[in-house]
């Protein structure tokens, strides 16, 4: 008894290691085979946007019409400001080109920024509510080296402004619609232009000065930094314009397959009503020169209920990977 329970425990502890060397087979292949998936399609998945993008224009919207103010303030308000420092005009335009500087130097910061990282909101917060914190200050401002340092926060919150909107707009809207809000946008930003001029000039007579103004434009610096932050910022997608593409030819053979099947119905309809020969024949001569377009039309509406069958990521996916090794295209893309 004793040898044969040690036979068989033989025989179990040579089946444990066959079985444990199947399992780390499957696996092992199960593993190669995610990796296979994730290597072939990591670079090409779909960054898909689940928030509110309502809530995301509207704050976006604070931003641009608080650059359109900033853009026109400075005419708005330069005989108070000459008359506040007591200098002339060639020194207030030393003083604003300071601005100017700190804009470009805010947009090229700004772009790194977009460019380099993924959560961007926080850093355009702080820029534009430093720029807030500039404006109302400068109505108590006597000083002309304080008022340069003041315009270069605004400036470079006006740079960051500019550029990051845009973006982030186009990142909102991949597929459709990011073109008509970039034109909102552009509206909103006019809209800020125009209004600024007009709110200073109410502050004055209202009130005698200018600083109440300064303080409904900080209004609008305040509450997007403080709303901004606790928005995740938008994803970037690298094959934004290629979906874009697929799903403008997605929709134009369903165009086309709706319009193929209108001529079916009218040349049913017709037959039906006409059934003798010479009906017929004059059925076959009015559509003799549309028979190649009716073909045509038809395979179409073949090929958009086969496009409506196909998985646009997949089939982005496939075509990015196809570019990649495209010289032709990649020279055309430089």
């Amino acid at each position: 008894m004793s040898a044969r329970a040690t036979t068989v425990d033989d025989h179990d502890s040579d089946d444990e290691p066959n079985e444990a060397t199947e399992m780390t087979t499957v696996r092992s292949n199960n593993t190669a085979g995610t990796d296979d998936k994730t290597n072939g399609m990591g670079d090409n998945e779909e960054v898909e946007f689940e928030g509110n993008k309502t809530l995301y224009m509207c704050v976006y919207i604070l931003s641009i019409a608080y650059y359109g103010i900033c853009l026109s303030l400075s005419g708005a308000i330069y005989v108070e400001l000459t008359e506040q420092l007591h200098t002339s005009s060639s020194t207030m335009a030393y003083i604003l080109s300071c601005r100017s500087i700190s804009f470009v130097v805010g947009g090229l910061t700004g772009a790194y920024i977009i460019d380099h990282y993924k959560e961007t909101h926080k850093f355009f917060a702080v820029a534009v509510f430093f720029s807030g914190v500039s404006l109302c200050i400068m109505p108590f401002v006597t000083s002309i080296p304080v008022m340069f340092v003041l315009w270069v926060p605004i400036g470079f919150a006006m740079g960051c402004a500019e550029l990051s909107n845009s973006v982030y707009i186009f990142r909102l809207f991949p597929k459709k619609g990011g073109g008509r809000m970039l034109l909102f946008s552009v509206a909103m930003y006019h809209f800020g232009k125009l209004s600024a001029p007009l709110i200073v000039q109410a502050s004055i007579e209202l009130f005698g000065s200018y600083k109440a103004s300064m303080w409904v434009f900080a209004a609008f610096a305040f509450a997007y930094s403080l709303i901004v932050p606790w928005l995740k910022t938008p994803p970037y997608d690298k094959l934004r314009a290629l979906k874009r593409e697929v799903v403008a030819q997605k929709e134009k053979f369903e165009a086309l397959a709706l319009e193929a099947e209108k001529e079916k119905e009218e040349k049913d309809k017709y037959a039906a009503v006409d059934n003798t020969d010479a009906d017929n024949t004059a059925l076959d001569d009015y559509h003799d020169g549309d028979q190649k377009n009716i073909v045509t039309m038809t395979d179409n509406g073949a090929a958009a209920h086969a496009v409506g069958d196909i998985d646009l990521n997949e089939l982005v996916g496939v075509i990015a990977e196809t570019l990649k090794t495209d010289k032709k295209y990649r020279n055309v893309q430089w």
